[in-house]
This record gives structure tokens, sequence and C-alpha cells, in this order.
């Protein structure tokens, strides 16, 4: 028997076209989102076709962000955003604050009652084989119930819990979502204690195997801000949001030595583009910071384009023209 025998057969198995005598180099599509550093953190933005994962402790900015992926996904696709609402939190009005269409033809919400996780798997299964919607969104797995939890009662001891379901079900959409690889999946989950004395102090939800799948792992934590943008404790009384802090834990579609973003949420007004720019700007050192005054130069006169004292009088003053030199200086800095 020759190779090509053997490819021969292995395509009957596994469909023509499987064996590939060479490979095209082609860009990740990707969903460009109004958080800069996000977008830079992943090479572009959120990638199509790829299993993700959101972890976080409560209130960390899980569901926050992946809601203004959502609104992003929206503006770039005319297929609607599938949320499955397994918590029975979702918030319209924040949504809407943070970018999210909640109208029939752009997003359709599940609140599963009453399912099990196997059944609720099943359906987001078939929901992404029709290719008819290009972004799911399950909120969240720790709420799902397994089966053989829901069959027993409080005082029977179970072990595995959602571990199984979940890593059959990412085996499985994976499948599919290389069959549709405009569709993408964020399943958001929960950082708990690591029980064991081996390993980190924490870990998530689902096992080894659901890690395995996801081509992203985002870890999520938020402290409070004030309107300048200043670090609160934990007990202040009147945030005016919070400042999400995003790190890379996986990615197999860029390079991972951009490990963190940070992007803020504002209580009133949700997501301001100007504001994250800044933020991220001044990360990346293109608007420079000397105490509580910032300035943006122009690196080829050295003229002084804005400046301000304090983040929001210069957020203030940075026109759509400035917005734009800004993101560029960034991008030319990272190639």
């Amino acid at each position: 028997m020759t190779l090509d025998d053997v490819f021969k057969d292995i395509e009957k198995i596994s469909g023509k076209g499987s064996i590939m005598r060479g490979v095209e180099i082609k860009d990740i599509e990707r969903i460009t989102v109004p958080a800069t550093g996000i977008n830079r953190m992943l090479y572009g933005g959120i990638p199509k076709g790829r299993l993700i994962e959101f972890s976080g402790a409560e209130s960390s900015g899980k569901t926050t962000t992946s809601l203004l992926i959502a609104g992003a996904y929206q503006k770039q696709d005319t297929r609607p955003a599938f949320f499955i609402d397994a918590e029975g939190t979702y918030d319209p009005r924040w949504a809407a604050m943070v970018g999210v269409d909640n109208s029939p033809e752009h997003f359709i919400k599940w609140a599963p009652e009453n399912v099990t996780a196997e059944e609720v798997f099943d359906k987001i299964l078939k929901v992404a084989e029709t290719n008819e919607v290009g972004m799911i969104i399950l909120d969240s797995i720790p709420a799902l119930v397994p089966q053989q939890e829901d069959a027993k009662n409080m005082t029977e001891y179970q072990m595995g819990g959602i571990s199984k379901p979940l890593t059959v079900f990412s085996r499985k959409l994976q499948k599919v979502l290389l069959k549709n690889p405009t569709v993408t999946f964020i399943g958001i989950n929960q950082v708990r204690d690591n029980m064991s004395q081996y390993g980190p102090s924490t870990t998530t939800v689902g096992g080894h195997g659901w890690k395995h799948m996801c081509s992203i792992r985002i870890e999520f934590r938020s402290e409070n801000v004030d309107k300048n943008g200043a670090y609160l404790s934990d007990s202040a009384e009147n945030p005016a949001g919070v400042r999400i802090n995003a790190a890379l834990k996986k990615n197999k579609t860029a390079p991972r030595n951009r490990k963190l973003a940070f992007y803020s949420i504002d209580f009133e007004t949700g997501f301001n583009e100007i504001a994250d720019l800044v933020g991220t700007a001044i990360t990346a050192g293109v608007i420079k910071q000397a105490g509580s005054s910032f300035s943006y130069v122009d690196k080829e006169t050295g003229e002084v384009l804005v400046n301000g004292q304090g983040r929001a009088k210069l957020i203030a003053k940075i026109t759509p023209e400035l917005a734009e030199m800004i993101k560029k200086e960034m991008e030319e800095n990272d190639n």
C-alpha cells in the first residue's frame, strides 16, 4: 500500500479534502470590539469559529464584556446573537448601555428553566449547526444542572458534576465550528477555590477537557473607580464605574505576549470608547503621564496636540481626529 492509498482511506473516513499537501496561510476572521485593549491583546479582536472561556469571580466583568462583544458583533454581521441566560439575570437596559441591540432581528435570548445541562448543550449544538446565528453566549456554565444531579436528591453525593457533559459538548461543538467557522461561542465560567493541595489556589468549573478545547481563555477582575478613573476601595459608597482587568490565560490564535488588557465601564453612561482609547494609550505610552497631568505629543514635530490636568479633562478634549491619530500611532507601534 502506498502513501496515496493510505490518504485515500483517510479521506473515506474523515471527508474529502481533509488531507492537504501544504497549507495556505490565512488570517483568522475576527470581531473588532470597542475595547481597544482587548483588540491589542488578541491581535485584532475576538476570533470567529472558536470556543472562548470568560472566567472570574462575581461582578468581575465577564457578562458585561461578553455583551460588549455581542454589540460589536451585531454591527459586523446580519445574523442575530444568541444569549443563553441560564442564571436568569439578563438586564436589557444594561446590555443596551454597552452596545447591544435588543431588537428581535438582532438578539435572541433563551432562559432555560427545568432543563438539564445536557439538554442545553444539545440545543446549542443544533443552533450552531444551522449557521443562522454568528455569536452564542452561555451565561453561565456553573448555573447548569447535569442530569445526574437533577435526578438525585440533596442527600446523595455526586462526583463529576458538569465536567463530563461539558467535555463531550465542547468536543462536539468544536466539530460544528470547523464546518461553520464564522460562529463564535463564549462560555462564561466562575473561579472557585482549588480544594486540592496541588496547583494554583483557584480553578474554574468544568475540568481539564473543556479548558483544552478552548482556543482562548481570559480571566477577569474589576475594581471601583471614580469619574477620573482613579481606583477606589471596595467599600467606597459612590463609585462612578469599574475598571475591568482582563488577563489572558490561553490563546491559540495569536502570540500570547500581550497578556493584560484594561477598560472602564461607567455606571451611568455605559462604555465610553474615547475613555477606553485614552486609557489604553496611556498604558501603551502613546499618551504621556506626569503625575495627574496627561498629554499627547506629535511624535514627528514634538508639538503638544492636547493635554489635561486629570484624565477626565483630557478625555473631554479628544476630538474624533485626535482619536484616529492615537489609534494609528498605537497600531504602528504594535507593528
